[in-house]
């Protein structure tokens, strides 16, 4: 949220950008993260940087780094020559900005970096020079020698307080065949990439000794809690010891530090009041201190502040020397600084009630005050809403910034700590705070029941629905479940009964994003969708965490029933922006009621609503805000890229490519076009009509609530989403814009990503289309829409399986596109069981090795080979419990779950038939069992693999029948092998006992083998004599 316009007064030693200044492009785009040497600098340009003032012309040197940066600034003094004690440097966003002698500052709404946009150094000899503060986001930098003299830099940059991990390096990326696309999408990366800050990256704002606290040239930081920003008649006392010029401090503010600013400067011998936080803000007074009242600088004064709501009394060392009365500001909070150019020690702060009771005090010599006043460093990883101006964490943004993160930077920590700092902010009716300032950390919950910005309460429920989503965290879903719950019960509190629609009775709470229009109230059709998305994207959560949902959806149905029947204009073909407003609309609005799906009735269409925003919103330069109707009853002519992110998330979501087209093309590809004047390699806050800056010199070049399409390029282009909490499964279905291809990866929480890359090739359109997605989770992939050649003419190949008559279809509901859920296995892979059976099978069949080489039993390997088999099968299980579609792991079991038991099978029946033979009792068995050992052994498996849906199809039903065959074998078996043995032992009784001279060393002459020895085997009806040659003459025996 920008303060209000800048009115520069004091332009002291101000110089005009001379059009013979050299701008130098970017040379070295620094990336590394350690910010302790100047190795870590992002510099403009290499080599030194010399200045050169003589009496009629300052030396002014301009450096562009090309784009969006931040950091500490930091130069190296080579040499120096006459005067150099009046060197300044300026930072801007933007190259007109410089033109300005504060730059594109100052800000003083936060603690997060330095209130202003110029530091001044008086520069004596050689060394390094670091400042203190970060300056934020800024693209120029301006040095201005301005003394007579000459220096010579050497290592001119800043040293970055963010993560610089170059772009094409971050855990989600993006590309596609249209170069504008990618170019956005990076834009909005890097946007929230300095958006992302670290914990214990804010250096502290005062700096604190046993004598009090020094602030120099740094805005007031008033003080926090609910006592002090709803103050309307205290006192202040505190006492000063002004070092250089003098001393400020505030009153009646905000917390936002703008209230009535007291500037005294000592050595001009003035006092002065301003509307604001600092002496650049508007005037309301000035007066002429008395030199007999001031003891002059370096020197204790007390001083003693009487406010009463319009009335401000100044008291100095016992002396009445100011006393304003004002209608500007009329309650709020205090604090201390220093204008700029200014310091000052302060020490011994009170405060007041109206009842003379103190309220505050404070010694003000040590750290334990700097929580107070939110100046210490920020103790968790955080985002805030842009990297300049404000610095702040906003619950409106993170809906819009925090899917683009996870989108790219996978800022997940900073959302998590973002959260962290907004959970113990929620009012005891269920509403939350709209802002904190990241030095704040999580605080005990408090009591208090008013809130502004009404809308980014439901925002915040979306945003955490999403992190949920994202994450999977039941411990998460348990947290906030109940907060959630509070905000939807506190909604539906608000909802009449008569009419089942929101009404806003406050309109103090009625703010949004669009605070500088006027405030709404009553039925607002924003308030109603905004409360019905949340409804919506809360309920996996509410489950989850332990809440019955269903009452929140039979609300939600309600609602949608509600705004669908009484918010809609035929007149308009939109829903209108209010119940009192219904001339007018607003694009927020209606973007969201299509991804709330409230546009229940067909004629109410999501191609209709957006035909609407496109005639009566569209400009060259983006869409507006808001319809001619409301601009003309005093809302401002807006281009904002954050309900434009709603905008461009629900054309998407509706499958209308001209309606997103547009939007990009309009809004945000002249963002990202180097010749714009304002290019800052980032995404903006808000534009005018004309396609600037709304906000002139303060708007922020770099704002992540203007980053949507780096969420929605990757969820509906790439296509990649979660379907459930964790990604545990998920979905691709291409929105293909028109491209040729895209590829890129969306991350996950385990640390990995899905991975989509398709395109069309120029041969026919022809489709290729690669998903990889992390391990142990499931996917659903649809092919993108529109393809070049249509659904009904399509074969479609997964790992060379053709799979256009999968029996298991997910249609896409689009008419050129088809859908599958494909999967090899009807079951799911147990990795125990897979891991217990490699080694045991690996065991057995070891040890049958080594028995066979051990009693030279070679007959045997084919059962051996069988337990081998089997090892190998178990580890193809292995690889396709990590890799479900791999089709080798599922050739490898396919194949060798018949194959294994066949040759052990085989190995039965040779041990069988050897036995036969060497009894010669051939005519006893029924069949040649070398028969059996042919069967089944290699079909099934091999079919099944072929690569067709066909052949898979033919191939599964051959195992499951190969199956069942074998089964029947080994029973027809049992029964032939039963029938032999009764038949022998009738044989062995009606002739005689076999007998043979080496059964007394069964295990070492096994059946079969000779040994090196003679044997003789003696049967009925048949001798076989020693020159070994076999005479067999079995009796008939009937069957």
């Amino acid at each position: 949220m920008p303060p209000a316009p800048y009115h520069g007064l004091g332009r002291l030693g101000f110089v005009v950008l001379a059009s013979s200044a050299t701008i130098y492009a970017p040379l070295v785009y620094a990336t590394t993260q350690d910010t302790s040497s100047n190795n870590n600098l992002i510099k403009a340009q290499d080599g030194p940087v010399v200045l050169t003032a003589t009496q009629d012309t300052p030396g002014i040197l301009v450096l562009d780094y090309g784009v969006e940066t931040e950091g500490i600034p930091s130069f190296d003094v080579v040499a120096t020559a006459g005067d150099t004690s009046m060197l300044e440097i300026t930072y801007s966003e933007t190259e007109a900005a410089l033109g300005r002698y504060m730059g594109d500052g100052p800000l003083p709404l936060a603690a997060a970096m330095d209130t202003y946009r110029i530091n001044a150094y008086n520069i004596s000899a050689p060394g390094q020079v670091r400042n203190r503060l970060i300056q934020g986001g800024f693209r120029y930098q301006k040095l201005n020698l301005s003394s007579v003299g000459e220096i010579i830099l050497h290592n001119v940059g800043v040293v970055p307080t963010v993560h610089k991990t170059p772009l094409t390096e971050l855990p989600g990326s993006f590309a596609c065949s249209d170069s504008s696309l990618n170019e956005i999408w990076t834009a909005g990366a890097r946007t929230l990439q300095l958006s992302e800050i670290p914990k214990n990256s804010v250096p502290e704002f005062w700096q604190v000794s046993s004598e009090g606290v020094l602030i120099d040239s740094q805005a007031p930081q008033v003080a926090v809690g609910l006592v002090a920003g709803s103050s309307t008649v205290y006192g202040l006392e505190f006492k000063v010891k002004p070092l250089v010029k003098g001393f400020g401090f505030l009153v009646l503010s905000d917390t936002l530090n703008s209230g009535i600013y007291i500037s005294v400067d000592i050595s001009a011998g003035t006092i002065a009041a301003y509307v604001g936080g600092t002496a650049q803000d508007t005037l309301l007074s000035k007066q002429v201190l008395s030199p007999d009242t001031i003891r002059g600088l370096d020197a204790w004064h007390q001083v003693n502040v009487e406010v009463a709501i319009t009335e401000i009394k100044v008291v100095m060392d016992g002396v009445m020397v100011f006393e304003l009365s004002q209608t500007s500001k009329f309650y709020g909070s205090y604090g201390l600084g220093a204008s700029f150019g200014h310091r000052a020690v302060f020490k011994d702060l009170k405060a007041t009630d109206a009842a003379g009771a103190t309220t505050y005090e404070h010694s003000l010599t040590d750290k334990s005050c700097f929580d107070d006043f939110l100046v210490g460093t920020n103790p968790l990883d955080t985002s805030v809403d842009a990297t300049r101006r404000d610095r702040i964490a906003y619950t409106g943004d993170l809906d819009i910034a925090g899917a683009a993160a996870l989108a790219s930077t996978h800022g997940l920590n900073f959302i998590l700590g973002t959260l962290e700092l907004f959970a113990p902010l929620q009012a005891t009716p269920g509403f939350f705070v709209p802002t904190v300032k990241i030095q704040q950390g999580p605080s005990a919950p408090m009591d208090f029941n008013t809130t502004g910005l009404i809308s980014y309460s439901w925002n915040l429920l979306t945003a955490v629905a999403l992190t949920y989503s994202h994450t999977g965290d039941i411990a998460f879903a348990r947290t906030w479940a109940p907060k959630v719950q509070a905000m939807l019960d506190w909604s539906h509190s608000q909802v009449l009964p008569e009419s089942g629609l929101f009404n806003l009775s406050e309109p103090s709470f009625g703010g949004d994003w669009n605070y500088y229009d006027p405030v709404r109230s009553g039925v607002v059709t924003k308030f109603n969708v905004v409360y019905a998305y949340a409804l919506q994207e809360t309920t996996q959560l509410l489950a989850d965490g332990g809440i019955d949902a269903s009452i929140y959806q039979d609300r939600l149905a309600a609602l949608r029933t509600a705004i669908d029947a009484q918010l809609w204009s035929d007149e308009l073909g939109a829903y209108v922006i209010s119940e009192s407003n219904r001339a007018g609309f607003a694009q927020d609005a209606n973007a969201l009621a299509i991804l709330a799906g409230v546009n229940q009735d067909p004629a109410h269409s999501s191609d209709v609503i957006l035909a609407t925003l496109s005639d009566q919103l569209s400009t060259p330069r983006g869409p507006l805000a808001f319809s001619p109707a409301v601009t003309a009853a005093g809302f401002r002519r807006y281009i904002s890229p954050y309900a434009s992110g709603y905008h461009l998330r629900a054309a998407l979501a509706a499958g209308n490519v001209p309606a997103a087209r547009e939007l990009l093309d309009t809004l945000w590809s002249p963002m990202i076009d180097v010749k714009n004047a304002n290019y800052t390699g980032c995404l903006w806050e808000t534009l005018n009509d004309a396609g600037e800056p709304a906000f002139g010199h303060a708007t922020s070049l770099a704002h992540g609530w203007a980053a949507g399409p780096t969420a929605e390029l990757s969820r509906f282009v790439l296509g990649a989403r979660a379907t459930a909490p964790g990604w545990a499964t998920w979905a691709v279905s291409p929105l293909t814009l028109g491209e040729r291809w895209a590829s890129g990866k969306v991350p996950t929480p385990g640390g990995g990503a899905v991975a989509v890359e398709w395109k069309f090739c120029d041969d026919g359109g022809l489709l290729s289309m690669t998903v990889q997605a992390p391990a142990g989770t499931k996917g659903v992939v649809t092919l993108p829409v529109p393809l070049l050649v249509s659904a009904e003419e399509t074969v479609i190949r997964v790992e060379g399986v053709i799979i256009d008559e999968m029996a298991d279809h997910s249609a896409s509901g689009a008419a050129d596109a088809g859908g599958f859920d494909f999967a090899l296995y009807r079951y799911e892979l147990s990795l125990p069981a897979a891991i217990a059976a490699v080694a045991v099978f690996l065991i057995l069949s070891l040890l049958h090795t080594w028995r066979i080489v051990r009693h030279r039993s070679f007959y045997f390997t084919t059962f051996t080979i069988g337990g081998f088999f089997q090892v190998i099968r178990y580890c193809g299980h292995i690889w396709s419990h990590y890799d479900p579609i791999a089709i080798g792991g599922f050739v490898m079991q396919a194949i060798l779950t018949l194959v294994a038991p066949a040759l052990y099978a085989a190995s039965i029946y040779m041990i069988l038939g050897r036995l036969i033979q060497a009894l010669g009792a051939d005519r006893l068995f029924a069949i040649p069992l070398k028969w059996m050992t042919k069967i089944f052994v290699s079909r099934g498996g091999g079919i099944q693999a072929a690569g067709t849906l066909e052949l898979y199809n033919l191939g599964e039903k051959v195992i499951i029948v190969g199956l069942f065959v074998q089964i029947a074998i080994i029973g027809f078996f049992l029964a032939t092998a039963v029938t032999f043995h009764l038949r022998q032992r009738r044989c062995s009784i009606a002739y005689g006992t076999a007998t043979t001279s080496a059964a007394a060393e069964p295990s070492r002459f096994p059946v079969g083998t000779a040994a090196g020895s003679r044997r003789t085997i003696s049967t009925a009806g048949h001798c076989e004599h020693g020159d070994n040659t076999p005479r067999r003459r079995l009796p008939k025996v009937a069957s």
